[in-house]
């Protein structure tokens, strides 16, 4: 589901596309999300030079089959859920944004459109004058107000915004910059595992196994 329909079948599309450079290429990379994309690019202009575009497009799927495979695997041995832009669980409001994600990696329940939600996102050294109180005031607000709290796992303010959640019984979701899997240092770890205990959810467009890199903290800004 997340490749598009009808690309289950490699050699039907092989078939009837327009295999000139410019319409198979794009046709495909068009129903692909951008994690497949690059990969994809690389295979089709390999086989045009070969002349060999439905061996590369057999070999490329059965790959993205297989990696597929081992995230479903990963994902039931740490009770994580691939979540599809095209299922009803998909948030809806994440459907209609820019580049928004074909799948998100789920640990925990995401709340559902009905339930206010309130994006935090802040320095990682706040100051305890100013940073620190007003987060927690806030959060104490919003909470008290049913509001659910997005935030982004980072140490400072967006630590903070959790914590006041938990403490104040309300429930909070972390969008990460990483694999679920993969979350550091110690401290987040710890409190993802009690955003998940308290009926929040932590939340990542990227597979298992993927580590955080720079590019990807702004980029998850745009799902919070």
């Amino acid at each position: 589901q997340p490749f598009g329909h009808g690309l289950d079948d490699p050699v039907a599309i092989g078939k009837q596309a327009d295999v000139s450079a410019g319409g198979a290429r794009g046709d495909a990379l068009g129903k692909l999300g951008h994690h497949e994309a690059a990969g994809f690019d690389l295979a089709f202009h390999g086989a045009v030079g070969d002349g060999h575009l439905i061996d590369a497009l057999l070999a490329y799927f059965a790959d993205v089959r297989k990696r597929v495979a081992t995230q479903k695997e990963l994902c039931e041995q740490r009770d994580i859920t691939m979540v599809t832009i095209v299922d009803d669980a998909y948030p809806q409001s994440l459907r209609g944004i820019a580049n928004a994600p074909a799948v998100l990696w789920v640990w925990g329940v995401i709340p559902d459109a009905a339930h206010s939600a309130v994006a935090v996102v802040g320095t990682r050294q706040c100051t305890h004058q100013y940073g620190r109180p007003v987060t927690e005031l806030l959060g104490q607000e919003w909470c008290a107000r049913g509001a659910a709290i997005v935030s982004g796992l980072a140490n400072g303010i967006d630590t903070i915004a959790h914590e006041s959640t938990l403490r104040n019984g309300g429930r909070t979701v972390a969008v990460i910059a990483s694999g679920i899997d993969r979350i550091t240092p110690l401290p987040a770890k710890h409190l993802a595992w009690r955003i998940v205990e308290h009926g929040g959810a932590v939340v990542s467009e990227h597979p298992c196994g993927v580590a955080a890199l720079p590019p990807y903290f702004p980029a998850r800004n745009r799902i919070i």
